[in-house]
């Protein structure tokens, strides 16, 4: 463990112990930066963000957060909400080019929170964060008022984020 934290600590980065409790083991979290290091998904020093601020909706979780600190560290706008009645509460139209949902965010269904942000602003793009595999087509002939872009599969990655980022940069 000694040497491990020393090379995660050369690299800028950090590892927190967590549930430390007698005869359970431990739990341990290490971030390391993305800036400085050439990893797949970093973009050039020089080339901006293009202003894209992202909305992100979804309950709390360790692999949400580490992908969403790393999002941040690449340069990107974000505002994340754990409670979908504080980010409706909250929205503004026009100020998010990209907003990602849970389809299940404390009770409420993120297609209908999708519906209603889409409302407000017609620009808005959505993509749907999930654990399990959705058909889409089926989806969309059911509700073919609403066309769904776009879905991210759980566990949670930095290169699927990134990969939808220069997508949309590239638009």
């Amino acid at each position: 463990m000694f040497i491990s934290k020393k090379i995660v600590e050369i690299h800028g980065g950090s590892i927190v112990v967590g549930n430390r409790i007698d005869d359970i083991g431990a739990k341990f979290l290490i971030k390391i930066p993305l800036k400085g290091t050439n990893v797949l998904g970093q973009p050039d020093s020089n080339k901006s963000t293009d202003g894209l601020k992202l909305l992100i909706i979804d309950d709390f979780s360790e692999n949400l957060e580490t992908v969403k600190e790393s999002i941040l560290s690449l340069g990107y706008d974000i505002d994340y909400f754990e409670d979908p009645y504080n980010a409706i509460e909250r929205f503004v139209p026009g100020k998010y080019s990209l907003v990602f949902l849970g389809i299940n965010v404390k009770g409420l269904d993120g297609f209908d929170l999708y519906d209603d942000l889409k409302k407000r602003d017609k620009k808005i793009k959505g993509y749907f964060m999930s654990s399990s595999k959705i058909n889409k087509e089926a989806m969309e002939f059911l509700n073919n008022n609403m066309m769904y872009d776009h879905f991210i599969y759980k566990p949670l990655s930095l290169n699927a984020f990134v990969k939808i980022l220069r997508n949309e940069q590239m638009n």
